[in-house]
């Protein structure tokens, strides 16, 4: 055993020792100390200690979400311990429940007249901290996903909720959190993300270098209206599943397309950002059914930030293709119609051709165009 193999030996031991008789501790004075600890083995992995305590002391709520957490993680491992889901989601959901306290100046006046939620506000700032010290990829994921659910519960528009490609599971609060509830919600799984980033090297991933962390931080970006940054983190997120769009899998469908609300939120980005011709050829990446009317709709825009001009070579459907020239035909730009044309009457594009060529094309095209986009807003 190495130098750094007896510093974690040692420091799980006192960490160990430290939560075995929670009694003796101060809820003020050491509520630090058992997070930290608690963060040490959740770290370390070592799952199965947190799971043999006893019930979770109420006022150490760290320990209560950890032990919950844990257990269902545990669980979804393939782990022999019988476990009821549904029961274990409720008890963390009532775990992280905190989370949901609006900080405001109103809130600190009030807190003074009602204890419940000052005590309140310090599970929040407790669990706040708890965030910013635990990194393990699998424990952030299951957090990760209980915020998001509760965020898309409390979140009353429905283009702005949370999509990610964590394991879903059956989170549901027995009372539905508010509107307001959802920035807060928001806010913390920015924070359970930030901790992903700091996974260290043969943890299980980084949150920098998984798609699965990338696309979430591009959610959370989009869900506050940031396009730019959504939109960057999003191109991340298809070039890390693909190997820089060189293979299918991660993220692709059989016919090698982006899951669709990835899409349809990529091409939202790239509109509120004017760029209009990018968001044709983007549209092309659904896995349904390309939405002709945004596509036309954006071919005919005259104030864009971009030109379709350098991008017929990236359009892959002929329906869009034949409208651009017929565009370009009642307009009288003839050398943007001739451009066109010379696109359609590509061999490789030609409808009447085998399948596996239109597919292979299209597959082509696509990482052609997502290249050419991760140069233009990387």
């Amino acid at each position: 055993m190495n130098i750094d193999g007896v510093c974690s030996f040692y420091t799980q031991v006192r960490c160990r020792q430290c939560l075995v008789d929670l009694r003796s501790l101060n809820a003020e004075m050491h509520s630090s100390l058992v997070e930290n600890a608690v963060a040490v083995l959740v770290n370390l992995s070592d799952w199965d200690f947190l799971l043999t305590l006893a019930p979770p002391d109420p006022r150490f709520p760290v320990l209560h979400l950890a032990q919950a957490t844990v257990a269902l993680a545990t669980y979804i491992k393939g782990s022999s311990i019988t476990l009821d889901i549904k029961k274990n989601c409720q008890a963390l959901v009532e775990a992280i429940k905190p989370i949901m306290v609006v900080s405001s100046t109103s809130s600190a006046k009030r807190s003074k007249e009602s204890m419940g939620l000052r005590e309140d506000l310090i599970a929040k700032a407790n669990l706040i901290r708890f965030f910013s010290k635990v990194w393990h990829p699998f424990f952030l994921q299951i957090l990760a996903t209980l915020l998001a659910a509760l965020h898309n519960e409390a979140c009353e528009d429905s283009a702005y909720r949370i999509h990610h490609d964590f394991t879903p599971l059956p989170f549901a609060s027995s009372s539905p959190p508010t509107s307001a509830a959802a920035s807060e919600l928001l806010a913390g799984l920015r924070l359970v993300a930030d901790a992903a980033d700091r996974a260290p090297p043969g943890s299980g991933g980084s949150g920098r270098m998984d798609a699965a962390w990338l696309r979430l931080r591009g959610e959370i970006q989009f869900a506050v209206g940031n396009s730019a940054a959504a939109l960057r983190f999003y191109l991340q997120s298809m070039l890390v599943a693909t190997n820089y769009f060189q293979k299918s899998g991660g993220g692709f469908g059989g016919d090698g397309r982006f899951d669709e609300k990835l899409v349809m939120k990529v091409v939202r980005c790239l509109l509120d950002l004017g760029y209009h011709s990018y968001a044709v050829s983007a549209s092309q990446l659904s896995p349904t059914d390309v939405d002709y009317s945004v596509c036309f709709k954006n071919l005919e825009e005259r104030t864009s930030n971009d030109a379709m001009d350098g991008l017929y070579g990236s359009l892959w459907d002929v329906t869009v293709l034949e409208y651009a020239v017929s565009m370009h035909s009642k307009r009288g730009e003839a050398t943007r119609k001739k451009q066109a044309l010379g696109y359609i009457g590509a061999l490789e594009v030609n409808t009447n051709n085998n399948v596996e060529i239109l597919r292979e094309t299209a597959n082509f095209k696509r990482f052609c165009l997502l290249r050419t986009m991760c140069l233009n807003f990387l």
